[in-house]
This record gives structure tokens, sequence and C-alpha cells, in this order.
């Protein structure tokens, strides 16, 4: 999937994405600046953390209903990417733990 306009593709509600996609993508396209996983329900903390790490431009981050994220990931993402300025990550899978 490529970069359209510092956007992927539709991602949102797709069960087929995991963690292992999400790093493929975003090491391919490091520029990213909005980011919809909503109901991506196979992602963890691990595409949280590559996020962190290759996203570096990115502003808006949906991760809604990604049950599988723990509050710690989500933290990660607040502490160490100061341009995010639209993060939802509704509901946590700690809300059900």
């Amino acid at each position: 999937m490529n970069l359209v306009n510092g956007r992927l593709g539709k991602l949102e509600y797709n069960n087929q994405i995991t963690d292992t996609v999400v790093v493929m993508l975003i090491e391919r396209n490091r520029n990213i600046h909005k980011l919809l996983l909503a109901g991506c329900v196979r992602i963890t903390d691990v595409s949280l953390q590559v996020i962190v790490t290759y996203g570096k431009q990115l502003v808006i981050l949906d991760a809604s209903s990604c049950l599988k994220t723990k509050k710690e990931g989500v933290s990660m993402l607040i502490d160490r990417l100061p341009v995010l300025l639209q993060l939802d990550v509704s509901p946590l899978a700690m809300y059900y733990q």
C-alpha cells in the first residue's frame, strides 16, 4: 500500500491487518501524517512501537477498537510523538481486563 497525500489507503476495520503489516507499511512510508487503524483488532503494542520509531511525522492516529493495544503502548505514543495532535484509542482493552 502506498502513501497518498500523507495518508495510507483504507485500513480501517480490516481483520487482515497485523503487526507485521503495520511494520512493513510504516517502515516504507515514514512521512505519513495520518494513519487510520480503527477496528484492526489484530494489532498490538508492537505496532505502536513501530509507529513511535518510524512515524515521526504522524499527526493523526485512529487506533480505536484495537483491543489488543494496552495502556503502556498508548502512553509511549503520547510521550514520544510530540507532533501527534489527534489520537483515538477508545475503547482500550484495559477497560475489559
